[in-house]
């Protein structure tokens, strides 16, 4: 006779929750991905999956496939608004030395892989809330209806329902600023392929990547009030009023790109917390921690996240499903919240400096980084991709 398996019940169809699928089917559950929205769509142009994150998807044998999607990073590098080098590391050396790439991929084409990987996926499904007890957690869903499980993984996102009712601190941190995204065909001697660019300014960055078929990912960064709201057909002129006197290629970049293609974000995160659970019930990817995207280790950390996760709950073993489940997410916690943290707090600090506003604090960031030898960064990526 088959052996009933657990089920385990994720809330949020995203990145971090559609790999959390992967990891706890692979390590024995059940598993019921519960996802409000009728349809797969991720929402943003495209991501970076660094070294740490494709060697999690590596271990769930999906790292292949999200290469094939990418464009490698071979060298990163950092401009002043004038377009003077300030600093370049070797992001591919630095892959090579640890044993994966670092690649960017269209959003859409992560989630297609995740999603023909991930088992128990269940669209228009909202939550409305959660109860646990002694043998299990039992979801309430908008239509009336409930599902039980043996436990319950919030993968839901900034404003998480499931952190709400867990942790319950409020409103996410305003970062002070907004990004302004897209995805065009674009192509110039000035901008080689496999590189990777982020130029500062005042009050404002500008980063570009490749994707495959000639495409290039852009990110605008501007410093701007909580609350101000930039329809999206004035988006790609609110881009250009600000970037249009930047170095090369930038004008031509936004230039290319469509008007209706743009879209926008106002940034936020949370202080980081000291703990992501409570009996059953746990949080992974931005429900746990999000962190302004300034180190691109967003999407990337809830990939590890669910990655350990599994990897805890397979190591538990047998025994009373709420003891394993206990022991396996503190172990997770104890791999995963010092590196989260960090991540977080360093981003919030890369973030102020992107966003310098004062000519003087200008002046002396971009002194500042190009002061600082190369092989400084390639021991800080390094250290900080070593998962």
């Amino acid at each position: 006779m088959a052996v009933r398996r657990e089920r385990a019940i994720i809330v949020g169809g995203g990145i971090g929750g559609l790999t959390a699928a992967v990891a706890l089917d692979r390590a024995g559950f059940d598993v019921a991905v519960l996802e409000q929205a009728g349809e797969l769509r991720e929402i943003g142009a495209a991501i970076g999956v660094q070294t740490n994150a494709v060697r999690a998807l590596r271990h769930l044998g999906l790292a292949e496939q999200v290469i094939e999607q990418g464009v490698p990073i071979e060298f990163y590098e950092y401009r002043s608004w004038r377009g003077r080098r300030l600093v370049r590391w070797s992001q591919g050396a630095i892959g090579r030395a640890l044993g994966e790439p670092t690649v960017v991929v269209h959003r859409a084409r992560l989630q297609q892989v995740l999603a023909r990987a991930a088992p128990g996926v269940r669209l228009g499904q909202k939550v409305t809330g959660f109860e646990q007890d002694a043998d299990g957690v039992t979801v309430g869903l908008a239509d009336g209806s409930e599902l039980r499980g043996s436990m319950l993984v919030g993968a839901d996102g900034l404003r998480s329902l499931v952190r709400a009712e867990l942790v319950g601190d409020g409103e996410p941190r305003y970062s002070g600023w907004a990004a302004y995204r897209a995805v065009t065909e674009f192509s110039t001697a000035e901008f080689p392929v496999g590189h990777a660019r982020q130029t500062l300014g005042a009050g404002c960055s500008f980063g570009m990547w490749h994707l495959p078929g000639g495409r290039v990912y852009w990110v605008a960064t501007i410093k701007e009030p909580a609350g101000l709201d930039v329809p999206p057909a004035r988006r790609r002129a609110h881009v250009l009023a600000r970037f249009g006197n930047a170095h090369a290629p930038i004008r031509e970049l936004i230039e290319a790109t469509p008007d209706d293609a743009v879209l926008r974000n106002a940034v936020s995160d949370r202080v980081p917390v000291g703990s992501w659970s409570s009996g059953r019930v746990v949080l992974l990817g931005d429900a746990a921690h999000p962190t302004t995207p300034v180190t691109g280790q967003g999407g990337g950390q809830a990939i590890i996240d669910a990655h350990v996760l599994g990897d805890e709950l397979a190591r538990a073993g047998s025994g009373p499903s709420a003891e394993r489940a206990a022991a396996a997410f503190a172990a997770y916690q104890r791999r995963r919240m010092p590196v989260t943290t960090e991540i977080t707090n360093e981003a919030w600090f890369i973030a102020r400096m992107h966003h310098f506003s004062n000519r003087v604090a200008v002046l002396g960031r971009d002194l500042s980084l190009w002061g600082t030898p190369a092989r400084t960064w390639n021991r800080r990526m390094e250290t900080r991709l070593a998962f």
